[in-house]
């Protein structure tokens, strides 16, 4: 569900930005002990933040300093292509935009501008109906918003209070509503998304013209309402052509507990949008694992979920489809492929993994289907035309006899089923032999699931499995998100080619290779918990990880003089 009105506030992507922008900089800095007379340098700084953002001229650094700042900013100034302006924490220091003391839904962070960095805040506490946390309008442009933290955004004051259509809060907005001219360009990575109540409103929402978009390496989660969702059809775009998100990618993103008690909420939805890849990510423990969907009269088109893990979701692994018979609302040419779901519908709601509803040319291939003890497969209602549903791998530990297939075709039997529908030709049954059932999904040696995928799935040339690693080994695609035998590379970290981390697979150390002079190693795990905390000069350095169990893990470098440059996925073995 995206139903949401947002009030008007005011009238592949290039990590080098962030050093190009340093190099040219002249910082300045804000403190709560500062006076918004004095120069801005690091001795003598100024108060507030809109003061300081009020001075910035193109490459401009805005340092605030710890602390709690009851403030809401409008950044009402641009930088250019080779000099952003970037307004952040400085050194990593906990900096809270506290908006508890205002009563207004105006965003604790709101602009309409272009080639900026935000970097490293907390923004808190605002609770109002249409209250926001960080919001883009209008037609921004080049703006990279980075390891930032959003919480407690709410519709009311009361976080208990009564729901209802007219009740919203976003905590992070992208509201586009001009046209031709789009909002483009928005690069949204590794933010914190937590603790909000956000009525019929999303968590990570872009609306209208919005084009051009990376959203990585986020953790969203315990919020009321979708966790990540980009629409399109809502009439927020003047000009119906250009009302959809578009040419983008969503990768590499936690999300779980992102719950409503009046409809199902996805963890990742796609709902009116068109030629965006949903792939790597991770969503668990919300209503829907993902959703395509179409809402309101119009198409969602070209959209791949590929490569994700879907596991203990309430109601289903994903949806596709648009549902409501009083719209025109339809799935068209979208795909689900190479996904791993588990024990999905744990609301015990007869839906299983797969949710299906009004679609045209969709393809839902190279999956692994786990189904839950309650041996259901699919639920299916409305039209699916020309749907291809293949390649699969479907079990469940009660049997393939036992495997329940609902709505428009009543069945028992999963090659009942097949039977019935003409899906599934060369589909299998089987246990995939994870690894564990607790969350590590990578296949063992003797997995049905190798090679069973469809032979003539190429995939993109930048398509990877979950650990990074190549998509297709020996020739044929497996089915799920882990390919069997598929070994990283040292990883290339940075534009510049100089930092490597190796082995990766690891199995008690890691190397950490090219790294600068007083540097800070973060490492992290698939919940956003710091497992490993590294400072010095060493280089090349070697970090002891035995004690970590196998997994998924990620590492973060911070530097100085090159803060944020990325972070990057290891795997234990």
């Amino acid at each position: 569900m995206t139903k949401r009105i947002f009030a008007t506030y005011l009238t592949t992507f290039c990590l080098l930005i962030f050093s190009t922008t340093i190099l040219q900089a002249t910082e300045y800095y804000v403190a709560t002990s500062g006076s918004n007379s004095n120069s801005g340098s690091i001795s003598s700084p100024w108060q507030t933040i809109q003061y300081g953002v009020n001075q910035l001229t193109p490459g401009d650094i805005l340092n605030i300093r710890t602390g709690i700042y009851n403030e809401k900013i409008d950044i009402d100034v641009s930088g250019t292509s080779g000099a952003y302006i970037t307004i952040r924490a400085y050194q990593d220091e906990s900096v809270v935009l506290d908006a508890v003391s205002f009563s207004d839904a105006m965003p604790i962070i709101w602009t309409d501008n272009a080639y900026l960095n935000i970097e490293g805040l907390h923004l808190a506490n605002n609770r109002a109906q249409y209250a926001a946390g960080l919001a883009l309008q209008g037609v921004a442009h080049h703006i990279n918003i980075v390891e930032n933290k959003i919480s407690n955004i709410q519709f009311d004051v009361d976080p208990n209070a009564p729901v209802n259509f007219n009740t919203n809060a976003v905590p992070l907005s992208i509201w586009a509503d001009q046209a031709p001219d789009s909002i483009h360009h928005i690069n949204i990575i590794r933010n914190e998304v937590f603790n909000n109540v956000t009525g019929y409103s999303e968590n990570i929402s872009a609306a209208g013209n919005f084009s051009h978009f990376l959203i990585e390496g986020n953790i969203v989660h315990d919020n009321t309402n979708i966790g990540i969702d980009v629409t399109g059809n809502y009439g927020v775009a003047p000009i119906a052509a250009y009302d959809q998100g578009r040419y983008g990618t969503i990768r590499y993103n936690t999300v779980y507990n992102c719950n409503s008690p009046y409809s199902p909420a996805a963890g990742i939805y796609v709902d009116g949008g068109r030629d965006i890849i949903v792939e790597n990510n991770l969503s668990f423990h919300n209503g829907y694992g993902g959703e395509i969907g179409c809402e309101e009269n119009g198409s969602t088109s070209n959209v791949i979920f590929r490569n994700n893990v879907f596991y203990e979701n309430e109601f289903a692994g994903i949806s596709l489809g648009g549902y409501d018979t009083n719209t025109t609302g339809i799935v068209l040419a979208s795909s689900i492929y190479n996904n791993t779901f588990y024990n999905n519908d744990t609301g015990n709601n007869y839906h299983g993994p797969l949710l299906l509803s009004e679609s045209a040319d969709c393809k839902i291939e190279n999956n692994i289907f786990y189904i839950s003890s309650q041996n259901v497969f699919q639920y299916a209602y409305r039209t699916q035309t020309n749907l291809s549903l293949n390649y699969n791998l479907v079990y469940c530990a009660a049997g393939a006899n036992a495997i329940e297939v609902s709505g428009n075709y009543n069945t028992t039997g999963i090659q009942n089923y097949y039977n019935a529908s003409g899906y599934g030709a060369n589909s299998i049954f089987g246990d995939p032999l994870f690894v564990n059932l607790t969350g590590d999904f990578h296949l063992t040696a003797n997995s049905p699931a190798i090679d069973a995928g469809n032979p003539s799935y190429v995939g993109d040339a930048d398509e990877t499995d979950l650990d990074d690693a190549a998509r297709i080994v020996d020739g044929i695609i497996d089915c799920g998100n882990d390919e069997f035998g598929s070994v990283l590379d040292a990883h290339i970290l940075t534009s510049t080619d100089c930092i490597e981390i190796y082995p990766n697979p690891f199995t008690d150390q890691v190397v950490i290779d090219g790294i600068f002079n007083d540097y800070e190693i973060i490492i992290f795990d698939v919940l956003g918990n710091v497992v490993a905390d590294h400072t010095g000069s060493n280089n090349p350095l070697v970090i002891d990880l035995n004690t970590l169990g196998t997994g998924t893990y990620f590492v973060s470098i911070q530097h100085d003089v090159y803060p944020n440059l990325s972070v990057y996925k290891i795997i234990k073995q």
